[in-house]
């Protein structure tokens, strides 16, 4: 895995330091295409302070690129990535177009997290933003609805649901877990 930056967004309206015990992890993409995960932490830096500090409330745990893993929230605060899972859950955003790259260090963050908090590469603990959005965030890696009915590879895409899953599974086998 490459090693995780840390670059701290400012305590401030996306980044309120309420405390957060996580339970799961939350998949997002950034949706700003060719923005690197420095530009994308960036922006959330932006929304804390006039004259961008508006209404959107916008922020997440870790910003990935092909080359960087930026931590941008500690993982025992909330970060605003999730209506319905800020409270409990760590946000992942994947910066685009989602390359082999992004993926696999996508991958890897995961297994991470996972193999510390003691999840299991499961549905239950891994969820894209479309589980609690479906209509709106489709594009969130993979849509929840599409998962749900058991359609594979809706949008041919790195993000098919059921080879995420058996990916994450594989690289939490690998670091020597069982399934159990």
């Amino acid at each position: 895995m490459i090693p995780i930056k840390e670059d701290l967004i400012s305590v401030g309206k996306n980044r309120p330091a309420f405390l957060l015990r996580p339970q799961k992890i939350i998949i997002h993409r950034t949706g700003n295409s060719g923005a690197s995960a420095k530009n994308n932490r960036d922006y959330f830096e932006s929304l804390n302070h006039p004259p961008l500090a508006g209404k959107t409330f916008a922020s997440a745990h870790y910003l990935v690129d092909a080359t960087n893993i930026i931590r941008c929230i500690p993982e025992n605060e909330q970060a605003y990535h999730c209506v319905g899972a800020n409270r409990d859950a760590i946000g992942i955003e994947t910066c685009e177009p989602i390359t082999k790259e992004i993926y696999q260090n996508v991958l890897d963050l995961i297994v991470d997290i996972i193999l510390r908090y003691k999840f299991k590469p499961t549905p239950d603990y891994l969820q894209p933003h479309s589980r609690y959005d479906p209509l709106n965030r489709p594009f969130d890696p993979f849509c929840w609805i599409d998962f749900s009915n058991g359609k594979t590879n809706p949008k041919n895409d790195l993000f098919d649901p059921n080879a995420f899953y058996a990916d994450v599974k594989s690289q939490f086998i690998r670091q020597g877990e069982k399934l159990s």
